[in-house]
């Protein structure tokens, strides 16, 4: 699924939660084993949609190796750098005021705590591996290296594009279509929009929370100005790359293609 599918999630989860009444102290559990349950229906009920989609996203980066575009591909990795360091200092900002939640309540979130520390030191170490490949590509920067970062570092499946491209093209490659890609896409731009109205809700309110002028509050605002930050950033994207996708499948599904 799209980044904008689970910045949606996250944000509309605890609100129900509260509805039907789960506790505060469990709820961010309860929506954890939600996410990873409904992660997995998706990942068995759509497994096509989700790996033709896949496709579409690993495509721009594959066509930047097979053209040898090494400076767009090093753009790339750059971008998703910023992203990912972006996301970091989020879940840290998160570590953080779950530890002084710690400090000042006896423990009783310690393990909460636990759990968004390690998922920081994930998010940072991805960061770490960014910046690994950004060197590797500006002290090597020929198109073999940047084959070498899409399959050995980032598991892109360059062969197959590389098959397809010199047999027919593009439409070789996206001739897998699965026959309700369609309607996936136009669910997937509505969740985009929705996550891009409620990121920017979100930011709105961290900046009021900033007035207030607390410690602990400056601390919650901050996460919430990166969430929503985020969250408006991945449903703008994600709308613009649905509807060039969809440009794109329509154009090479047309019979003059």
């Amino acid at each position: 699924m799209r980044t904008s599918f689970y910045f949606l999630f996250w944000i509309l989860i605890y609100p129900i939660l509260d509805i039907v009444g789960v506790p505060n102290g469990i709820s961010f559990f309860v929506a954890l084993g939600a996410m990873i349950v409904l992660n997995r229906i998706l990942n068995s009920t759509m497994s096509p949609i989700l790996e033709f989609e896949k496709k579409l996203r690993e495509m721009p980066m594959l066509s930047e190796v097979f053209e040898g575009d090494v400076n767009a591909f090093l753009k790339r990795l750059k971008g998703m750098r910023r992203l990912s360091l972006i996301g970091a200092c989020y879940l840290v900002l998160n570590t953080l005021v779950l530890l002084y939640c710690v400090l000042v309540t006896d423990g009783k979130d310690w393990l909460l705590m636990l759990i968004f520390g390690y998922i920081a030191l994930g998010s940072v170490m991805r960061t770490v591996k960014y910046s690994q490949l950004i060197s590797k590509i500006t002290d090597n920067p020929t198109a073999e290296e940047c084959m070498n970062v899409a399959c050995d570092d980032l598991n892109y499946d360059y062969p197959t594009y590389y098959e397809a491209m010199t047999s027919g093209g593009v439409k070789s490659y996206l001739e897998d279509k699965p026959s309700h890609f369609g309607i996936f896409q136009n669910v997937s731009m509505i969740i985009a929009v929705i996550t891009s109205i409620l990121g920017i809700i979100t930011f709105i309110s961290g900046v009021v929370l900033t007035l207030q002028g607390s410690y602990i509050a400056g601390f919650v605002a901050g996460t919430m100005l990166l969430y929503g930050g985020l969250a408006f950033y991945y449903g703008i994207t994600d709308c613009l790359e649905i509807g060039k996708n969809k440009g794109l499948l329509k154009m090479y599904s047309s019979p003059c293609c």
